[in-house]
């Protein structure tokens, strides 16, 4: 595999962006940033001067989204304020975070996939609950829509996702 093949360079971008923008939004909390910071370690990966073996592509691009979003955050720290953020980059320092953040990140992933795949009402029901945040008497006026087809759409949505996700422990 060819990394510098443009069909192949297409195929990790389709399969890991999605995953490195929430692995990047994990450490900056900043969307676009993390947006931006995934965009370049792709491009990183296109310039790269030395071939990368394809076994390894998923870690180096997960490695250079990381260093990217430290250093990031290190330039920036000075101008935040908020103890947390600062709390974050060195609890962010541990091998097992960074495990724990890829994982959480391509999960989410799924998961957001999974939710597209949900019936159209079930989608917007379940998006203003569980993504927006809405208490169910909020959505139902927001969708105009009574308070059990609210109740109901919500099972229906937690069902279907369960079977989706259900694992087969013999």
């Amino acid at each position: 595999m060819n990394v510098n093949d443009t069909m192949v360079f297409e195929q990790l971008f389709r399969e890991y962006y999605p995953s490195l923008c929430l692995y990047a939004d994990r450490y900056l909390s900043d969307p676009e940033a993390a947006k931006d910071i995934a965009e370049d370690a792709f491009v990183k990966l296109w310039t790269q001067e030395q071939p990368i073996d394809p076994g390894k592509v998923k870690s180096w691009l997960y490695t250079t989204t990381r260093n990217a979003c430290l250093d990031l955050l290190r330039r920036n720290k000075v101008r935040r304020k908020n103890s947390q953020i600062l709390a974050f980059l060195s609890q962010a320092e541990t091998e097992d975070f960074h495990l724990q953040e890829m994982i959480r990140a391509e999960m989410l992933e799924q998961l957001y996939k999974a939710l597209q795949q949900l019936p159209e009402q079930c989608r917007i029901i379940f998006s203003k609950l569980y993504i927006e945040g809405k208490a169910m008497d909020e959505a139902a006026e927001e969708l105009n829509l009574s308070i059990n087809t609210i109740k109901s759409q919500k099972a229906r949505g937690l069902r279907l996702l369960r079977s989706k996700f259900s694992l087969d422990i013999g």
